[in-house]
């Protein structure tokens, strides 16, 4: 199903819930938890702007604002009432920008999955990429995609904290090949142009504000962050319950999605 030009699958029975994918993602990343979730949701799962079916005109930039604008659409346009929204990785910039646009009168509640409300580290900023990935790193990392697109999205992974990964990548796994692959696959442009996006947002302010309940979940041999960042959420956001997958790397859902789907639902109010 199309909605302004923005590619959503609708799946389940009962109340809404929303599923917001990774950067370079697309929905089938869901489709585990779908499985597990469809006889209890309503699940709305999209490709966002710039990724898999959905549609993204060239004239201007792929943006958390645009994308925040889609998910308010989609909320509109299916009348949804008081959906939940979870949002991985980039799903959760594009949730924490629609709720600086947009407001929270329109939500139940929400679930961030592995991510930091800023990805570039400084000085006083410890809990981005790695812990150590300054704007200088940033701006190289740019470039290298730019350069040679999929080589360079695998290395960020593989070269992050979690030693499985690193080692998938050096031996070439067959997942590694598959991965490779599709990522070859895809336009690289409009995902470059939301990779800046996202290298220049900034949600700390917005956090302590949020009124949400807020289900977090993170995986403690995260690629990029880890415990401390997880600690940090959990210190921050005013109403939240922290859940840590243990040995689970940037996709913890993914890691163990019957105890994720057991930890959303038990959480689910």
């Amino acid at each position: 199903m199309t909605n302004r030009d923005i590619y959503v699958d609708i799946q389940g029975n009962g109340p809404a819930l929303i599923l917001l994918h990774s950067w370079c993602g697309s929905h089938h990343d869901w489709t585990r938890i779908i499985d597990l979730l469809k006889d209890r949701f309503t699940l709305y799962t999209w490709d966002a702007r710039g990724h898999g079916q959905s549609v993204h005109h060239g004239e201007t930039p792929c943006t958390l604002s645009k994308m925040a604008a889609d998910l308010n659409n989609l909320i509109c346009d299916y009348k949804l009432d008081k959906p939940m929204v979870v949002g991985h990785s980039m799903g959760a910039f594009v949730l924490w920008q629609y709720l600086e646009t947009y407001g929270q009168d329109s939500l139940s509640q929400i679930a961030i999955i592995d991510q930091t409300p800023k990805l570039v580290t400084d000085p006083t900023w410890p809990h981005g990429i790695y812990g150590q990935f300054d704007q200088d790193k940033s701006t190289a990392f740019i470039n290298a995609i730019q350069n040679e697109f999929a080589e360079n999205v695998l290395k960020l992974a593989a070269f992050g904290h979690n030693a499985k990964t690193r080692k998938k990548y050096e031996e070439n796994s067959k997942g590694m090949q598959a991965l490779r692959a599709y990522l070859q696959n895809l336009d690289p442009l409009p995902l470059i142009d939301i990779w800046r996006d996202l290298t220049q947002a900034d949600f700390r302010n917005l956090l302590p504000n949020i009124t949400l309940p807020t289900l977090l979940v993170y995986g403690t041999d995260s690629n990029y962050y880890g415990e401390a960042v997880a600690r940090y959420m959990q210190k921050t956001l005013p109403y939240n319950q922290l859940h840590l997958i243990e040995q689970a790397d940037h996709s913890p859902h993914l890691f163990d999605p019957g105890r994720f789907v057991d930890t959303l639902i038990k959480f689910y109010v």
